[in-house]
């Protein structure tokens, strides 16, 4: 194999390096600053650190998000991962289910009243030994 050959190859996996890191990194980048570019106080909005708030005020590098009633951070624009959706259209969190019958096998937990199975030998709730 001679210089020639050398060359193209290394050209090839430059060129490949370009097409397959470079462009869609770049491209990625002109999507976020389009995204952060069209965020304005009042959007909710959840970081790449997981921590969903509300825009209070949008500067040009930094926001100054309320994760909280009168509880303000300031994050990196480009650290907005995506916008959430309006409070009429959250998630509410599911109210827990309801603990299971009180059949006649289950039992309760003389310290904690918790129901227990009978064959248990500690409170799963409160971890007290049970006498059988």
């Amino acid at each position: 194999m001679g210089l020639g050959g050398v060359l193209a190859g290394l050209l090839f996996l430059v060129g490949y390096y370009f097409l397959a890191f470079v462009l869609p990194k770049r491209a990625a980048k002109r999507k976020q600053k389009k995204f952060v570019a069209g965020l304005v106080a009042g959007d909710r909005v959840l970081t790449t650190a997981g921590i969903a708030g509300t825009i209070f005020k949008k500067g040009e590098t930094l926001s100054l998000v309320e994760i909280a009633p009168n509880v303000r951070v300031e994050v990196l624009n480009e650290k907005i991962d995506r916008k959430l959706q309006e409070a009429s259209g959250r998630v509410v969190a599911q109210q827990p289910s309801a603990p299971p019958s009180h059949s006649a096998e289950m039992r309760l937990c003389p310290r904690c009243q918790a129901p227990r199975h009978p064959d248990d030998r500690f409170c799963d709730n409160c971890g007290n030994e049970l006498a059988h």
